[in-house]
This record gives C-alpha cells, sequence and structure tokens, in this order.
C-alpha cells in the first residue's frame, strides 16, 4: 500500500512540476534588435496612449501609458498611470529612471522597427490557454502619422489576430533626460 501511495505521490509530483516548468518558457522573440537610425518619429521624450474607459465597477478611469523608444531599437512601455498624475510620472522618469521593479519585468521590454510609415513592435507577455498560462512571444502593427504620433491598428498574441477598429493612438511629450534603456532581457 505505502509504494503504491509512493508511486502515485511520485506522478503527481512529475506532472505538478512539468506543468509549472513549462509555465515560465519563454517564447523566443523573432525580430532581431536593430539601431533605429531614422526621423519619422520623434526620440527625445516619449509617446503616451490615453485612454478612458468604465471598469467593471461602473468607476470611470482616465489613464495613460506611457512608451519610450530608443536609437538602439529597444522600446519599453511603463505601467499605467492616471492621466492626472501624468507630470509626477515624468518627474520621477527625469529624476530616477524606472522604478527596479519595472527594470526587471521581462513585459515591460520590447523591440521595435520602423519601415517607411509602418511600426512593428515585438515583446513577451502572458498569454492564457485553456488551463494555462504562458509566455508568448506577441506582435503589434501599426502606422506613423507623423513625427509625433503613431496608431497601433492589430496585435498578434498566442496566433490570435486582433484588429483594433479606431485603433491605439499615441502621442508625443518631450521629455529630458530620460530613463536609460538598460535591460537584462532585450540583447
Amino acid at each position: 500500500m505505502n509504494s503504491k501511495i509512493l508511486i502515485l505521490s511520485a506522478i503527481v509530483l512529475a506532472v505538478v512540476f512539468s506543468s509549472c516548468e513549462r509555465e515560465y518558457l519563454d517564447e523566443e522573440l523573432s525580430m532581431k534588435r536593430t539601431d533605429y537610425t531614422g526621423n519619422e518619429l520623434r526620440i527625445d521624450g516619449y509617446y503616451y496612449r490615453r485612454y478612458q474607459f468604465v471598469d467593471s465597477k461602473g468607476v470611470e478611469q482616465d489613464d495613460f501609458i506611457p512608451c519610450f523608444l530608443y536609437r538602439n531599437g529597444v522600446s519599453t512601455y511603463t505601467y499605467v498611470y492616471h492621466y492626472s498624475e501624468q507630470e509626477q510620472a515624468e518627474e520621477k522618469f527625469k529624476n530616477e529612471g524606472y522604478p527596479e521593479s519595472m527594470k526587471n519585468d521581462r513585459f515591460c521590454w520590447r523591440i521595435f522597427r520602423i519601415q517607411g510609415n509602418t511600426i512593428e513592435f515585438e515583446g513577451q507577455d502572458y498569454y492564457s490557454r485553456a488551463a494555462s498560462a504562458e509566455c508568448v512571444a506577441f506582435k503589434e502593427f501599426g502606422e506613423i502619422i507623423d513625427d509625433t504620433t503613431f496608431m497601433i491598428t492589430k496585435e498578434i498574441v498566442g496566433g490570435k489576430v486582433n484588429e483594433y477598429a479606431k485603433g491605439a493612438v499615441y502621442h508625443f511629450k518631450q521629455l529630458s533626460p530620460k530613463p536609460d534603456s538598460t535591460n537584462s532581457f532585450i540583447k
């Protein structure tokens, strides 16, 4: 009886550990980082997307997500801030850089590429499939409106294409100095 319990326990542990191991595997990025030498978009500050919505509790939200682009082909999306806190967030970026938690968060760092009036991003995120979550590569595609505005029009995550009917519009705001692009995820 004890040997059956021991064997059953070993099987259960093997299944648990194999699924945990799979959950933390990174899907490789297909884009290679290359320096951005163009002038299609300004990089002496950051881009932000402002979005207003009503959350699940019926509370109106007014948030923004800053996105920094760097000459080395790396970009970062910082955490979400309330739009009224934009100036405070800028002061933190200028004086303190990124929070340590963001520097060590692979999901904040991406590669970008610009060709003509198109922009493409690739990074990693969690994607749920059935009962598990995996770290998968995703891509975002958009168009450049002018040197201070771009719009994301679709994304591909886990093989699923999501088109944005209105697009996700990002506007430029000058900021100096901006945090550096040092991270351990994009080489």
